[in-house]
């Protein structure tokens, strides 16, 4: 939206800003605001406003005016509680969206006036070069807040059961040992039946368009304090992310409440606390200065978030870096195409930080624009949490909660290796040390899309009936993978047996819901229960009682576990097997005849295409047998350079 007409004074520093006096005013009284300037080091006490700019259609008008010449009075009589307009004071009719204007009504005082930072107004939207100067301040805008304000929209009386409901619900999960969930009705938990109205209500709310959008994480993350605002409602952004960050400890519980629409809820509220795990790895990744890892942690947490340009994905989130670390990445810059945005930024990592673990989110299979293969591509989101990164995350939780004690990873392919690489200024073909292990013969069984392993809904419903049919077909399709795993006896195991166990450990990744090794004498147990579910789904459609009922959806509760434990690591892979009988969850566009290789400095392998004497990147795998560093000591495995463009 541009507001060309407005009389827009020039800033005249780097570090200068505007800020907004809302003048006081009775609900029905028309909106009139006053902007002042100031730098940023300098600046009065002020709230920041974080909300999405057109959550609504529609425009509505402000009234706005700022002083000739601002400077002739200090700060303190222009920030005055008297509501007196200047005499001199020429009022503009302003353009602001229908969502803006509805805030402002919010946050209006009746008898004084409330100093605000908006950046709808705040900013000249029509003069790039402003705009980019002032992204590039946006840290210190919203950290130097006293309070930033969290503007949901208008509410509803369900959004207002929805802010009643938060505290309570948090509580609730605190309360939950992760193994007992879900073992007896919900009631027995404190909480409401499947069939509650909260919960659609609940969905709905995940559903606000400030939860998805980038721009909101970093104006939040880096605040002193925040409040959440919703119609008249108001709770703490502090206790809402607790909630969020409680959520992430129950997932069987979560995916089992919100999955009546396998396509909408659960991806929200997935969306919600990745976004509380991105804030909480920016704090731990702050602390320890880890420069590298701290921007990957930020764009992977908020990779899901949208944005009307593509290049905000990184430039919303460059103000949430130290200025010693965002010097090193390129400036903002609007005129810059977004391919150049991105690698720009994965050169930097790379070069700047000596860090390949921006390969784990790389690769052509996750790739819409046309960017190197080794560059991720930041417009896209990925639907499962990678290998790479789940290795990683092992690697920050043992440091955190056992800073003194050894680190087991949960993968090492390269043993701890370093990373060698080099990157053509020209071609932007990036050189890497590595061992090519094996390569793709045959492609199994793909897993496509996410698959609930819970009772949805009541027994008869439409939502019951479709768990049953898919919760089946999935098991099918695991079935289809112990046939082919079958194939490498006698060839890499000395029986079916082996060969199944191997097959299990692949299927997850060789890790548990909460990124540590599984155990292997878990495995049959596990999977045999998942062979059962299919009966159990029958034996509750024919139960006569709630209480039978709710004795057979205990029986599921192992099941449920490892259907999340499958489900997390195969969703967006496929099963296949080497040339020498490597199993191996790939991504999928995966081919016969990709490279598998190790990259040293990485602990997890990768899937490599041939192409003209270089490699493309197509992403990174699991191969069972080789997540310890087992390549490492195979005398006829050689160290080369390969080429990735």
């Amino acid at each position: 939206m541009s507001n060309k007409a407005f009389p827009y004074r020039p800033l005249r520093s780097k570090r200068e800003f505007r800020f907004l006096v809302l003048e006081a005013g009775r609900a029905d009284d028309p909106i009139c605001c006053r902007l002042l300037h100031a730098e940023i080091d300098n600046a009065p006490d002020f709230e920041a406003l974080s909300y999405v700019w057109a959550q609504v259609p529609g425009r509505q008008i402000i009234q706005l005016y700022q002083d000739d010449h601002p400077e002739d009075r200090g700060l303190a009589q222009n920030l005055s509680h008297r509501s007196v307009r200047p005499l001199h004071a020429d009022v503009t009719d302003f353009a602001v969206t229908s969502n803006l204007f509805a805030g402002l009504r919010r946050l209006r005082y009746p008898q004084r006036l409330r100093v605000l930072w908006i950046d709808q107004v705040c900013i000249n939207q029509s003069d790039i070069q402003e705009r980019s100067a002032q992204v590039s301040i946006m840290r210190d805008v919203y950290s130097q807040a006293f309070q930033v304000l969290v503007w949901l929209g208008d509410g509803s009386p369900e959004d207002d059961d929805v802010m009643d409901f938060v505290p309570y619900f948090s509580s609730c999960l605190r309360r939950l040992n992760h193994n007992e969930a879900m073992r007896y009705p919900l009631y027995l938990y404190g909480l409401p039946n499947m069939s509650m109205p909260i919960w659609p209500a609940f969905e709905a709310f995940l559903r606000k368009p400030w939860f998805s959008r980038v721009w909101t994480a970093p104006e939040v993350i880096v605040s002193q304090s925040a409040v959440v605002l919703c119609g008249s409602k108001h709770v703490s952004l502090e206790l809402l992310n607790k909630c969020f960050s409680e959520c992430t400890k129950q997932p069987v519980l979560i995916a089992t409440l919100l999955s009546t629409r396998p396509e909408g809820s659960l991806r929200y509220l997935q969306d919600a606390m990745r976004r509380t795990a991105g804030m909480e790895n920016f704090q731990r990744s702050n602390s320890r200065d880890a420069e590298g890892f701290m921007f990957l942690d930020i764009l992977k947490a908020f990779g899901t978030c949208k944005s009307n340009l593509p290049e905000d994905k990184v430039f919303a989130l460059y103000s949430l870096l130290p200025i010693s670390i965002r010097r090193q990445f390129e400036a903002v810059d609007y005129t810059r195409t977004v391919e150049e945005v991105y690698t720009g930024v994965a050169t930097t990592t790379v070069q700047c930080f000596k860090n390949l673990d921006i390969l784990f989110h790389a690769g052509i299979s996750v790739q819409a624009l046309n960017l190197p293969s080794w560059v991720p591509d930041w417009s896209t989101s990925a639907a499962n949490i990678g290998f790479g990164e789940s290795a990683r995350e092992s690697v920050l939780r043992q440091k955190d909660t056992a800073p003194d004690k050894d680190i087991f990873p949960l993968y090492a392919a390269t043993k701890g290796s370093t990373s060698a690489a080099r990157i053509d200024a020209h071609t932007k073909v990036l050189s890497v040390e590595a061992q090519i292990i094996s390569e793709i013969e045959i492609l199994g069984t793909a897993f496509d899309r996410y698959f609930p392993m819970e009772v949805t809904g009541p027994v008869g419903s439409e939502a019951f009936q479709a768990s049953a049919e898919i919760t089946t077909m999935i098991e099918s399709r695991r079935s289809a993978c112990f046939a082919l795993a079958s194939s490498c006896v006698p060839f890499r195991y000395q029986s079916k047996h082996d060969a199944a166990l191997a097959c299990m450990h692949c299927l997850v990744a060789g890790m548990t819901n909460d990124k540590q090794r599984v155990r292997s004498e878990d495995l049959p147990n596990g999977f045999h229960q998942l062979e059962e579910i299919a009966k159990l789904f029958s034996a509750i459609a024919e139960a006569a009682t709630v209480e039978e009922i709710a004795s057979i959806q205990a029986k599921t509760h192992t099941a449920i576990i490892f259907g999340h434990m499958t489900a997390s690591a195969s969703i967006g892979r496929v099963f296949c097997l080497s040339n020498d009988k490597y199993m191996l969850l790939a991504p999928i566009g995966t081919k016969v005849g990709d490279k598998i290789c190790v990259i040293h400095g990485l602990p997890v392998p990768f899937i490599i295409r041939p192409e003209r004497e270089m490699f493309l990147l197509v992403g990174e795998c699991y191969v069972q047998g080789v997540m310890d560093g087992e390549v490492m000591d195979m005398e006829h495995v050689k160290t080369q350079v390969i080429d990735l463009k």
